[in-house]
């Protein structure tokens, strides 16, 4: 238990002095692991740099000094994303402070400069060894350890949780203390039940001066040893204790199978309006699938009664009286028309419409 709750001490505490250690030197990170060996003899692979916050202008030269490193050299270098180094010249280009760095045991400069805004901190001192595990957190195996150690605390919290829930309901201690108490009970009926032996065993004890009054009585004196014993003052409130609690576990049995009970009803329900809501939802379907035929139909007549009331707008325009031709060269129409009667409505409305054979009239129904 104490090992599980160090963990997260620990983690408070780290966290707690970073912050403490950025606000106190006015610098963020407050610290720098140092990886690979530029820095030697000054700085080695696993020390942890202190910085204190300093103003571009406040840099000197020779003075040791954290820089961002730019993501295009990460990447393209390989480099970290802070090095320590020191300053070997500083330059002035449009108004802004350019600082060149060069580690120690570098044949040359970086293959960057460092603007005065990318400048971290200057060098305070270091702390031997401790960089190695914020270089290990901050690695691929380091991540992922923290995820599990992660996972692990979040799993130790709610199995804490499950087992106050657990120590909180009654019902384990009441089956434990109603197991007892039947132990018990049993013992203390085997004790106090009268011992059963020979009729000689007792001590007997006959009355014969009431011989010639009636039939002989004889009265048997038992031992002290022998003799029932009333049940005690614990026994009977073990036996209060087990009947009360054969008692509330019935009340909780019948509880029980009177929640399943609704429980079941209101599934048997369920189930009902959902087979109810399934057949209204195919059956608004069927409907849905209809009205489209229908609609297609009336669209269909329409664009045939605009046909013909067109064409019978075009004959019925005055012509010169000229002779009249014969009936039968009249051309035919080669489309039958459907017979007049009620049809629904081409404009879509939920309603009839007549049609007399050759277009469309104005009465609806």
């Amino acid at each position: 238990m104490l090992l599980w709750w160090s963990f997260p001490f620990l983690a408070l505490s780290a966290v707690g002095g970073y912050v403490a250690a950025a606000i106190a030197w006015h610098v963020n990170p407050p610290v720098v692991p140092v990886e690979g060996h530029s820095m030697l003899p000054v700085l080695r692979t696993g020390d942890l740099v202190l910085l204190h916050g300093v103003q571009p202008d406040q840099i000197r030269l020779h003075e040791i000094i954290a820089v961002a490193v730019p993501q295009q050299d990460q990447q393209k270098y390989g480099l970290p994303a802070e090095v320590v180094h020191r300053v070997i010249s500083i330059s002035r280009v449009h108004g802004q402070l350019i600082f060149q760095t060069k580690g120690d045991s570098n044949p040359g400069p970086d293959v960057f400069a460092t603007p005065g805004a990318n400048v971290i901190g200057r060098y305070a001192g270091t702390i031997p060894d401790v960089g190695y595990l914020v270089l290990f957190v901050r690695s691929r195996q380091g991540l992922i350890f923290l995820g599990v150690a992660l996972l692990l605390g979040i799993a130790y919290v709610l199995l804490g949780m499950f087992d106050r829930r657990r120590s909180e309901d009654p019902t384990p201690l009441v089956l434990e203390a109603l197991i007892g108490e039947t132990g018990r009970l049993r013992q203390a009926i085997a004790e106090t039940a009268p011992s059963r032996g020979p009729p000689d065993a007792g001590l007997p004890a006959r009355d014969t001066g009431a011989e010639s009054a009636g039939p002989s009585k004889v009265t048997v004196l038992l031992p002290a040893s022998e003799a029932p014993r009333l049940p005690s003052g614990e026994d009977t409130y073990l036996l209060r204790r087990l009947v009360d609690t054969v008692a509330d576990s019935n009340h909780r049995s019948l509880q029980m199978e009177k929640e399943l009970a609704d429980l079941r009803a209101a599934v048997g329900e369920y189930a009902l309006h959902l087979q109810s809501h399934t057949a209204a939802v195919r059956d608004l379907a069927r409907s849905a699938a209809e009205l489209r035929d229908a609609v297609a139909d009336i669209r269909l007549l329409a664009r045939r009664a605009a046909t013909e009331q067109r064409a019978s707008a075009d004959t019925d325009e005055p012509a010169e009286p000229t002779a009249a031709a014969p009936a039968a060269e009249a051309p035919a129409d080669p489309t039958p028309l459907p017979p007049a009667g009620w049809y629904p409505d081409f404009t879509g409305e939920p309603q009839y419409r007549y049609w007399d054979g050759r277009a469309w009239t104005g009465n609806v129904c």
